[in-house]
């Protein structure tokens, strides 16, 4: 579902710490998780192992949600899943190269 195109910027190790680092400044941020094009966490607040399980829930969600959105109309692309609980909320936004996963304290 995700357009393919010969001119997606690359993704650095600067651009991966300078975009950490700003959502890391924003308020109630519990969590993040920035993947790499393979799936993998590459920068994280998240040890590790919870890191790669997180990931994979939020992968599986992903994926069901563009085939079902492909259905729909294969011209369309993700650009974020939002996921609001009583006391949390979390936000994936996918982009060329990596993918970010932010869980925040929902606010009241």
């Amino acid at each position: 579902m995700r357009k393919k195109t010969g001119n997606n910027p690359r993704r650095t190790i600067r651009y991966v710490e300078e975009a950490f680092r700003q959502i890391q400044q924003k308020k109630n941020i519990r969590d993040i998780v920035i993947i790499n094009e393979r799936g993998h966490p590459v920068k994280s607040t998240m040890e590790h192992e919870d890191a790669v399980k997180f990931v994979g829930y939020f992968q599986e969600i992903r994926g069901r949600l563009e085939r079902g959105m492909e259905k729909i109309d294969p011209t369309d692309e993700l650009l974020m899943i939002r996921v609001r609980t009583k006391f949390h909320e979390v936000l994936l936004s996918p982009d060329s190269k990596i993918t970010y996963i932010v869980v925040q304290n929902a606010e009241k």
